[in-house]
């Protein structure tokens, strides 16, 4: 897997992170955990329909996050693999400010645990899986990956 791409140390500037997905990310020393802080736009698509009297993040746009995540500070080429273990503990309310964390055991490891939380309150936690891409652009069919 190749090297960290950000630099480490502080926290950087905000960026887009996805589309509607502010961020500002920060690595540690040794590659192996990034983090960021993160605002989802209240007008983001994702709360549209889900559900219409109490607007939350949906779980299939967390792990999106997660994933944007771990490509921006780790490899582009990562993609979601599998979710082996997710918990929800918590809802995520439109314009919420809200950190990610994404964990590897070592710099070649592919299985990472991640969590979102704010202020003490941890809204989903557990281990995701990733592969590297073979130069198709993710979203491509499998079968080009």
């Amino acid at each position: 897997m190749p090297e960290c791409k950000k630099a480490v140390g502080a926290v950087g500037p905000s960026f887009a992170l996805l589309e509607g997905v502010d961020a500002r990310l920060a690595l540690d020393n040794d590659a192996l955990r990034a983090s960021a802080e993160v605002v989802v736009s209240v007008s983001h698509p994702d709360y549209r329909g889900h559900f219409d009297e109490r607007p939350v993040l949906p779980a299939c746009s967390q792990f999106e996050i997660v994933e944007a995540l771990a490509r921006e500070a780790f490899s582009g080429t990562l993609r979601l693999a599998a979710v082996p273990r997710a918990k929800f503990l918590g809802i995520i309310e439109p314009g919420a400010a809200f950190s990610v964390e994404v964990v590897r055991a070592h710099p070649d490891d592919l299985d990472f645990t991640y969590s979102l939380h704010a202020k003490g309150k941890v809204y989903s936690r557990g281990k995701i899986r990733f592969a590297v891409s073979r130069g198709a652009p993710v979203g491509a069919p499998a079968e080009l990956q």
